[in-house]
């Protein structure tokens, strides 16, 4: 899957930041099933436009807690927490 979006980001305060995000996503999705020994295999290339929102909670200068949501295609949502680091 390639992914790329642009992010708009607005501080909150000096730990916390909110931001929206808008981008494209261009992806093959497979599926495979078996059933009475036959072999069934789907792959369906997918491209859409996706949106999402977010905020990142700055622990020190250089280290952030990071949570979004997003949808990458109409059937695909992703709701994600990480950790952000600063160079």
């Amino acid at each position: 899957m390639l992914n790329l979006s642009a992010l708009a980001i607005a501080p909150v305060n000096y730990q916390l930041s909110v931001f929206g995000k808008l981008g494209y996503t261009l992806g093959t999705l497979s599926a495979s099933g078996n059933s009475g020994g036959t072999t069934v295999r789907l792959n369906q290339d997918k491209t859409s436009l996706g949106l999402g929102f977010g905020g990142i909670y700055s622990i020190t200068s250089t280290i952030g807690v990071r949570a979004e949501w997003e949808q990458l295609y109409e059937d695909v949502k992703l709701l994600s927490l990480g950790l952000q680091f600063k160079f």
